[in-house]
């Protein structure tokens, strides 16, 4: 995971359910640098049926008169340079993962064009793009698209053992 995120190439956490993928993403974002100090080192979006783009990507609003563009968790990542964890994004339609398209090309320090937005952004170097998601058997899950499915690097978050969520829960108990 750490190798993926030197070389900024998006990854996928698949696995149980509740068996901490989300956690990890989290606790991994903490780790890495982010040029946003004052705020949260990564940006997450969970992911749902209903989901559309400008859910991740922001909204265009009426405001004062004058129409105002208000950065989604995506947009936000992109410009500040931190993680977006795409959580549950196999929930989402197959036309939603599709348009997260352009935040999996390898255009770190380039400029990329905001769907939501109409305009072009910078992408910050430190951005990194880590997507969690339940194994495909389970119900609502749709496949990911291979028109972005070959951008990601997998990994197969391991089941727990009943050891390692007894000392999880003593820890989170103590704490």
């Amino acid at each position: 995971l750490f190798a993926a995120s030197l070389i900024n190439l998006p990854v996928c956490v698949y696995g149980p359910t509740g068996a901490g993928k989300t956690s990890a993403a989290r606790a991994f974002a903490r780790m890495r640098p982010c040029n946003s100090r004052s705020e949260s080192p990564f940006q997450m979006h969970s992911f749902h049926a209903g989901t559309k783009p400008n859910h991740f990507y922001g909204t265009t609003t009426l405001k004062e008169g004058k129409i105002h563009f208000s950065d989604g968790t995506l947009t936000t990542a992109l410009r500040k340079g931190c993680t977006f964890i795409a959580d549950e994004m196999n929930l989402s339609s197959i036309s939603n993962m599709k348009s997260l398209a352009p935040a999996l090309e390898p255009s770190i320090d380039q400029s990329i064009f905001i769907p939501c937005d109409g305009e072009s952004i910078k992408i910050n170097e430190n951005f990194f793009f880590i997507a969690c998601q339940n194994e495909l058997g389970t119900i609502g899950r749709n496949a990911i698209p291979p028109s972005i499915a070959s951008r990601f690097r997998y990994f197969d978050y391991p089941k727990q053992s009943e050891e390692d969520i007894s000392s999880i829960c003593y820890k989170i108990a103590r704490s």
